[in-house]
């Protein structure tokens, strides 16, 4: 029989794989840690938008070892919560807000393996994809719409493509809710908890399958 994620077309695969292979992270287990407040931090385009941090909050803190917790379960790698400092692969940072409001977070690649992930206050535990869509970059995917690669029919953000896929409903790396024929109008948002189909596809080859994992997804 061959591997459930074998069985989807390479190009909507490719479509998610690393900017670059040092995006990838060379560790089955991936430590991250939460910058404390005061620390000054990238908010924008310049060196001139840079804002103090502010600390996480338990609940903070706890939404995203819940994402990390729910990622161990369909991908072959375990996460560690270290302190600050050192050579940790995703760092966390909080700030107030952005200098550019339209922007909801990003995550900065700091050498190979390594990367921060920087949001702000209104997005830090909100029940958006704002977080888990950070994660999938510091993890190694790509947006579907301007890799190496593109999901068929897309050109740019908001194309749509072949059977829609550039959407939230499959991929939580889309800038674009999904829709419904039957519900034109509405707006239907990924799962903030979770990654898309594609998405966890490409995880899986990049980094193997939790085959013990208790959610069924590829059984």
């Amino acid at each position: 029989m061959p591997s459930p994620v074998s069985e989807y077309p390479p190009v909507l695969i490719d479509a998610l794989t690393p900017y670059t292979s040092t995006d990838v992270i060379q560790s089955s287990n991936v430590t991250f840690s939460f910058l404390g407040g005061g620390v000054n931090v990238e908010a924008g385009e310049t060196s001139a938008d840079d804002v103090p941090s502010i600390a996480w909050t338990e609940t903070q803190k706890d939404y995203v070892r819940d994402i990390f917790t729910y990622i161990s379960t369909v991908v072959d790698l375990t996460f560690t919560e270290t302190a600050v400092g050192g050579c940790v692969n995703i760092e966390f940072a909080q700030v107030a807000a952005f200098s550019d409001p339209t922007l909801t977070g990003f995550s900065v690649p700091l050498a190979p393996g390594i990367s921060q992930i920087v949001v702000p206050t209104d997005y830090a535990d909100l029940d958006d994809v704002t977080l888990i869509h950070e994660i999938g970059h510091s993890l190694g995917l790509s947006h579907p719409f301007d890799g190496t690669s593109k999901l068929p029919g897309v050109d740019v953000d908001g194309d749509l493509g072949t059977f829609a896929l550039n959407t939230e409903l499959a991929t939580r790396l889309s800038y674009n809710p999904g829709a419904h024929a039957d519900y034109p109008g509405l707006d239907i948002t990924g799962e903030p908890l979770a990654f898309g189909a594609l998405d966890i596809a490409a995880l899986q080859l990049l980094y193997g399958v939790n085959a013990s994992g208790r959610y069924g997804l590829w059984r």
